[in-house]
């Protein structure tokens, strides 16, 4: 099954992260959508980042981000 990236919505349906990222220039707008739609391609079948993506992600919150490989 394919992962989706669903953005939080507030009780008055304000969306902070998408209107966040519609008030970036439009370099970030693209760089911010590639690595959503990056997230977006994860499924059941390989749920991990892997390298260089998660490389940052340090400590046990993150383990399950990573390849275990």
């Amino acid at each position: 099954m394919a992962y989706q990236v669903i953005y939080y919505r507030d009780s008055k349906g304000i969306e902070p992260v998408n209107n966040t990222i519609d008030s970036l220039n439009a370099c970030c707008q693209v760089s911010a959508d590639w690595y959503i739609n990056l997230l977006n391609r994860l499924d059941d079948k390989d749920p991990t980042l892997g390298d260089p993506y998660s490389s940052a992600l340090k400590g046990r919150d993150y383990r399950g981000f990573r390849d275990q490989t």
